[in-house]
């Protein structure tokens, strides 16, 4: 064969583009593989961690978490026990995460949970390992939990059996000294941290209650600390024109002859989106602010963020009756609703009492007389036949922008629509009641409530159950105040043997989804 001839010419021709597109498949198809596989691990990148920083993510204390997405409705049901723990002493309350902490031991996600025994623990989030803890001593038990510094992220908080807010380094436990810890109470002894502590407007803001019932002689009291500085002030629910701590001894400037208005509802004092203001419940005790006096009892609250002012009140005209009866109209906090637009009271809240009553306020208007200091007022009231109270309400909006209520007691948990009528009317509507419940939950559609024993995952439009956990599945025990957080693909709860009184020890679980 000539290699110069025409046909000799064609042969090579043709072999070179055969040989040629041959590579161009092996290409394309390497680039493609190279591009599927680009994709896949696209596809499986976890999404960014987020600190969930005070009991129902502080704030305005709305218990949703929408920044969820590995548990969702569809994934739900294949949430299985990652790990559980036995907790020294009982948590009372639930827990605050915040991922990406470096410790001695390297970089952890961490959970901190704070023990009725005035202990604050660290613990790693995917291992359930005890990173630090701290204690402190004191006469009386907490039912509060931590919260961490929203700008910082930093440093964690935590109310201390000895009346006091200790603040610590995130990732070793190391105890800040210089300027802290803040005193909230005299009356270590009489007085206590019942509700979880919330960071906003720069404060850290925590309220006081009876240390045991409604016994001795106690004030509640909301104590507001600048975070950059430590200064703190306070509001006394009674005797509320002496703005400092109170002692019981009557010889002294700051004693209160009045007793009770403890605050110690879960939510403990929640903050306004809108405004910056802060709102609280008082529970059992006097009141005579509309008649020039300065107690408080049983009245709804709204401050400016640094407890200076009282914006507005709302009291109800069977006050001396709520009194009487230990009906507290401050069992549960405030639920600030988000703004409905078509409603004459765009900005409304939620107050649930212990006297079978679950009330539909004004924010902006509380009392509908444009001030504090004002009986009666409500836009509605809804009288139930059990008991309600001890949880803090949830607000959630579904796909549709329709805003739902739920309330949970020991009997019961109701899902209400917040509805509004052609003429600018809102009201509540019942819509369905199911299990009895903790404080309820809300991540990615997905509605969480903890029953005694067991904690369960529900379709929040209808009330279906769409997973659940029991003791069987992870020996669930007792709950009290607990209540279960839904945060960066993990379910997290506490439970407590409380009732079991040789055994004062409670358990961590996390669930997560079963690949």
């Amino acid at each position: 064969m000539q290699f110069g001839s025409t046909k000799c010419t064609q042969m090579v021709a043709q072999l070179l583009a055969t040989f040629l597109m041959s590579l161009f498949i092996v290409i394309a198809s390497s680039s493609e593989a190279a591009a599927t596989q680009i994709s896949a691990a696209a596809a499986i990148v976890p999404p960014a961690k987020i600190p969930w920083i005070a009991f129902d993510d502080g704030g305005d204390r709305i218990g949703v978490n929408n920044a969820e997405t590995v548990i969702t409705p569809s994934t739900v049901r294949k949430l299985a026990l990652l790990w559980s723990v036995t907790t020294p002493n009982v948590v009372d309350s639930s827990v605050v995460v915040l991922p990406g902490v470096q410790t001695p031991s390297g970089m952890r996600d961490l959970l901190f949970v704070t023990t009725d025994a005035g202990s604050l623990l660290a613990i790693d989030a995917n291992t359930g390992v005890l990173v630090w803890h701290q204690d402190t001593q004191g006469p009386v038990l907490t039912n509060s939990a931590p919260a961490i510094d929203p700008v910082s992220q930093r440093y964690v908080y935590s109310y201390g059996l000895d009346g006091k807010i200790h603040k610590y380094e995130v990732g070793t436990g190391t105890e800040i000294t210089q300027g802290w810890p803040v005193t909230v109470t005299l009356e270590p002894g009489l007085e206590k941290g019942s509700a979880t502590l919330n960071v906003s407007n720069k404060y850290l803001y925590m309220t006081l209650s009876s240390g045991t019932g409604d016994r001795g002689h106690y004030v509640g009291h909301v104590v507001a600390i600048n975070l950059a500085s430590a200064q703190m002030s306070v509001f006394n629910a009674l005797c509320s024109d002496k703005r400092e701590l109170l002692f019981t001894d009557s010889t002294r400037s700051n004693y209160c002859p009045d007793v009770g208005g403890g605050i110690w509802a879960r939510g403990g004092v929640v903050v306004d989106s809108v405004t910056g203001n802060v709102f609280f419940t008082v529970g059992n005790g006097t009141y005579n602010a509309n008649k020039g006096g300065h107690d408080y009892g049983d009245t709804v609250l709204e401050l400016t963020p640094d407890l200076g002012t009282i914006v507005d009140t709302y009291t109800p005209t069977d006050y001396d009756a709520l009194n009487r009866n230990d009906y507290d109209l401050g069992s549960e906090a405030p639920l600030l609703l988000p703004k409905q637009s078509t409603s004459n009271t765009p900005f409304m809240l939620v107050q649930v009492g212990k006297d079978q009553s679950i009330r539909l306020l004004n924010r902006q208007n509380l009392s509908g007389q444009g001030g504090p200091n004002h009986v009666g007022g409500e836009l509605q009231v809804i009288k139930n036949s059990i008991y309600l109270g001890y949880t803090h309400p949830l607000v959630w909006n579904d796909a549709n922008n329709t805003t739902w209520v739920f309330v949970a007691d020991d009997l019961a948990t109701y899902a209400y629509k917040v509805v509004t009528d052609a003429a600018g009317h809102s009201s509540l509507q019942l819509v369905y009641q199911t299990g009895r419940s903790s404080s309820p939950f809300i991540a990615n559609g997905v509605l969480f409530l903890q029953d005694y024993k067991a904690v369960l995952a529900l379709d929040p439009t209808t009330g279906s159950v769409l997973w659940k956990a029991t003791q069987s599945s992870g020996s669930i025990q007792n709950r009290h105040w607990q209540s279960p957080v839904v945060v960066n693909g993990h379910l997290y709860f506490t439970d407590n043997n409380i009732y079991n009184h040789s055994n004062q020890s409670g358990h961590l679980y996390a669930y997560g989804i079963n690949a």
